[in-house]
């Protein structure tokens, strides 16, 4: 699924379309990196591994400021 997730990224990417992927293969500070640079850059996509979604952590302290529910 990891794989998938950044393969998707990648073609995204190619094609001008902001998406990031946030799994367990990605350091700590990688992730932090990435949110942090999520405000700025709006991302369209924001693809979220299961484990992540589990998190309580990290859908606490991380993904609010930067996800807008309709």
């Amino acid at each position: 699924m990891k794989a998938l997730m950044d393969e998707q990224v990648q073609e995204l990417r190619s094609k001008n379309i902001g998406a990031i992927a946030l799994n367990s293969d990605i350091s700590f500070e990688e992730q932090r990196k990435l949110l942090r640079s999520m405000h700025a850059s709006k991302p369209k996509l924001i693809y979220i591994s299961p484990e992540r979604l589990f998190n309580y952590f990290f859908l606490r302290h991380y993904l609010p400021p930067y996800v807008r529910y309709p």
